[in-house]
């Protein structure tokens, strides 16, 4: 079988979040073809530039196209990236009969609140006409969050929330949790402006936690640490660090006892190598983790909480076999 991934395909990509999200998706992939001992092969189509002649391959050479998460729209923008054009070459592909996957579809609210009611009516008022037009085309839909899973509920179309497909990139690189050696605060930099005296005072906190351990202020990206430099003086004894390939950054969490993350990425991977996890939220993507139990603690709450143990091993076994399934339904036995 051949299957077009419509997925991020740089490592130096801005957010290696997005890079891990196809990661995840493929692992997950070749699980399924494992499990019925059939041979794939893949063409990967950079989500984000979608060029003329990776359309044309796809046209011409798959049987089923999967589109690899990252946020479809949030509750002011539909993403520039996925425009009523990228539906319609996708809407192409399934009228030549191919399978369509929408694996980890995202719909995010830009402020901090779960309420799962409140903002998945907030998405639907804005953006209904447009999910219920361009989503029904899909044989699965896959939803990364339960107000994603909402949304498509109110909109009548089928879909099923799974554990966060990044949860299988530790898997995907054979990483596996280490004796620890120091504890992490993960950072997003853009927020430094905005909202810089609370997470200073948030990481404050997690260094007193922390007890002596040795404590790493990680940035993901490049602009992350630019701006985090420009708080160095602030942050007392803490090492800061700068990890942008997507499998050293794993192997990295991999030796932390304690994370607090900003970046709800870091948290799942966290999460999926068993260390004692705060996700510190700022927009409704932080609903991914409350799947995965009660780590949640917003930047605009007066302390930080104390990171607590996680163990998503039997999660993410049911929900492999829940993913299995739903592609088996709509392939050839």
């Amino acid at each position: 079988m051949k299957i077009s991934l419509v997925r991020d395909t740089s490592v130096s990509s801005k957010n290696v979040g997005d890079f891990w999200i196809g990661e995840g998706v493929l692992h997950l992939m070749n699980s399924w073809a494992d499990s019925r001992s059939i041979d794939v092969y893949y063409n990967s189509m950079d989500v984000y530039q979608r060029r003329d002649d990776d359309w044309f391959l796809s046209d011409n050479n798959s049987d089923m196209v999967v589109w690899c998460g990252t946020p479809h729209l949030n509750d002011t923008d539909l993403s520039k990236n996925f425009t009523s054009h990228f539906h319609a070459k996708l809407q192409s592909e399934k009228d030549k009969g191919k399978t369509l996957i929408n694996a980890w579809a995202g719909f995010v609210c830009t402020d901090y609140n779960l309420d799962i009611d409140r903002q998945s009516k907030r998405i639907v008022s804005k953006f209904g006409k447009h999910i219920s037009e361009n989503y029904r085309k899909f044989d699965v839909n896959i939803a990364r969050d339960a107000i994603t899973k909402r949304v498509f509920d109110l909109c009548e179309i089928d879909s099923t929330q799974l554990v966060d497909c990044v949860s299988f990139v530790k898997d995907k690189y054979g990483v596996n949790k280490v004796n620890a050696s120091y504890n992490v605060f993960t950072i997003s930099g853009k927020l430094i402006d905005i909202h810089g005296s609370n997470m200073i005072k948030f990481i404050h906190e997690f260094i007193e936690m922390s007890n002596g351990r040795p404590v790493v202020v990680l940035a993901h990206t490049k602009d992350d640490f630019k701006r985090l430099l420009s708080i160095k003086f602030q942050l007392n004894n803490a090492t800061l660090e700068c990890i942008t390939d997507p499998t050293s950054l794993v192997k990295f969490y991999a030796k932390a006892f304690m994370v607090a993350s900003m970046r709800v990425h870091g948290s799942v991977v966290a999460a999926s190598l068993g260390c004692c996890l705060t996700n510190i939220g700022i927009d409704t993507r932080s609903s991914i983790i409350s799947y995965m139990g009660d780590f949640n603690c917003g930047l605009n709450r007066a302390h930080l909480t104390q990171p607590k143990p996680v163990d998503i091993k039997d999660l993410k076994s049911s929900d492999k076999e829940k993913f299995i399934e739903l592609i088996n339904k709509v392939t050839p036995q």
